[in-house]
């Protein structure tokens, strides 16, 4: 069997002075611990007002020819400058724990910044904390190689457990986990998955032992051999963590890379703004019951045009089902649709993936979380509307009354209104696509969506003319 494996380099310390899009990073003596606030399961809430509050960013690659090249991208939607210190580590190599390297941040009002994390550090992996002194910060985790491009916003609190719904282990495909610890203290960590053997909880996976301010990456593929979809839970015995889920697809007809923070909680609602099936696009619905008690899942999706009966799944405790939307002929090929998810009796986590081939407009696989809420507020932090690079916004609204949604975006020490989607309106119970393309053209794209009624958005980006393919859930802003 081959399996593509992501190679082992040395750790190397690399000192950086920049100034980059309102973003200055200088050499400095590594600055304040991390700070925790409340977990959400939406990966990271943008901090409206307060003081400190931090980012977590986990899963990437830092060293030259990476298969998961890092980026950490960060925005400030405020009006005065944001300060903070950004640490970053390198994964566990044998018995040593490389030392973090941190430097101190600087953002200008509603501006936008990225900075590479393998010129900071070199090393197999890494893994970054963002510690912001003041609101409106946010933090994304951007990652490419040959396999595409993905973004993610990362996690803004430990959790003493996190999941993740999706996941393969097919013969050319690598699913790695990350085990990010910050913190001071050791950390200790139990897995156990959902695949189509069953529910299992691996001996070689019980009792991962995490040092303080580490990173250790977890191949799922060492043990979950050639497994379609895997469901997992990270169960945080001792000590504090945050968890990711990194996708490396090789596989004929998925091809692509996704970079996916883990939920924190499972929930009993979750939505998915955007879908659509159609000759060359496949796309599936991963739920996942990892309670002790069974669940009744309804998936509901809400045509553009038409309607279509909702689907339900009967799930045992702790497993997990594959609702493949593109081989039922309730689903209109070209039709877009939103979903809701409901589940009576457990909570349950709910993920989405997609292959997208010729003849289909895009080429790529991905995967992404779905979102447990809604929020009149949404951070877009990485993204950008280019020649080479297609964005979109897809806007559901679940309630009873129709939203009116205006977009701005970051303008280097201005937020400014996006043309044309000034007054955007979206129907009760159906939801709006909105190509950025078609308004502007930014390379470094940051986005405000506000709402007059509680929303949910969606970010998609688009490789033009190559294979890319990133979908996800931004960061609601509260």
């Amino acid at each position: 069997m081959t399996r593509r494996r992501v190679g082992v380099a040395g750790i190397v310390a690399v000192l950086l002075a920049l100034t980059l899009g309102g973003w200055r990073l200088q050499a400095a003596p590594a600055g304040p611990g991390p700070v925790s606030g409340p977990a959400v399961p939406v990966a990271g809430r943008v901090a409206s007002s307060g003081g400190s509050h931090a980012w977590y960013c986990a899963g990437a690659s830092a060293v030259k020819g990476g298969q998961a090249d890092g980026t950490l991208v960060l925005a400030n939607s405020g009006a005065e400058v944001l300060r903070g210190t950004a640490t970053f580590y390198a994964n566990q190599s044998g018995r040593s724990t490389p030392a973090p390297v941190s430097r101190p941040v600087a953002i200008g009002p509603y501006a936008r910044g990225s900075l590479r994390i393998g010129d900071v550090l070199a090393a197999p992996f890494a893994a970054a904390t963002v510690v912001f002194l003041g609101p409106g910060g946010s933090a994304e985790m951007q990652v490419s190689s040959p396999l595409g491009t993905a973004a993610a916003p990362c996690a803004t609190a430990p959790s003493a457990q996190w999941y993740l719904a999706a996941g393969t282990t097919k013969d050319g495909a690598s699913y790695l986990l990350s085990l990010f610890n910050p913190f001071p203290e050791d950390a200790i960590a139990d897995l156990s998955f959902a695949d189509d053997s069953g529910r299992e909880a691996p001996a070689g996976f019980q009792g991962i032992f995490v040092p303080g301010r580490s990173l250790v990456m977890v191949d799922l593929g060492s043990h979950l051999i050639e497994q379609a979809a895997v469901s997992t839970t990270v169960g945080v015995r001792a000590g504090r963590l945050v968890a990711a889920g990194l996708q490396l697809d090789s596989i004929p007809g998925q091809v692509g890379l996704s970079v996916v923070t883990a939920a924190p909680a499972p929930a009993r609602a979750w939505w998915l703004p955007a879908g659509v099936v159609g000759s060359g696009l496949a796309e599936q619905v991963h739920v996942y019951d990892p309670t002790g008690a069974p669940a009744r899942v309804t998936v509901e999706p809400h045509l553009a045009r038409g309607q279509a009966a909702p689907f339900v799944l009967d799930l045992d405790p702790g497993t997990q089902q594959v609702l493949d939307l593109s081989a039922q002929p309730r689903i209109p090929a070209g039709d877009d649709f939103s979903i809701t998810v409901r589940s009576q009796g457990a909570p349950v986590v709910v993920e989405r993936t997609v292959q997208a081939v010729p003849p289909a407009p895009r080429t790529g696989a991905a995967e992404m979380l779905a979102s447990p809420g809604t929020a009149t507020s949404w951070q877009v932090t990485a993204g950008g509307a280019t020649s080479t690079q297609d964005e979109w916004l897809v806007v559901a609204d679940p309630g009873r009354r129709a939203a009116t949604i205006r977009v701005s975006y970051l303008d280097q020490g201005t937020e400014r209104t996006v043309p044309g989607l000034g007054q955007v309106v979206v129907p009760a119970g159906g939801h709006a696509q909105l190509r950025l393309g078609d308004h502007l053209q930014v390379a470094d794209l940051g986005l405000l969506v506000d709402s007059d009624v509680p929303v949910v958005v969606e970010r998609d980006l688009y490789q033009v003319k190559g294979v890319g393919v990133s979908l996800a859930i931004p960061s609601p802003v509260g």
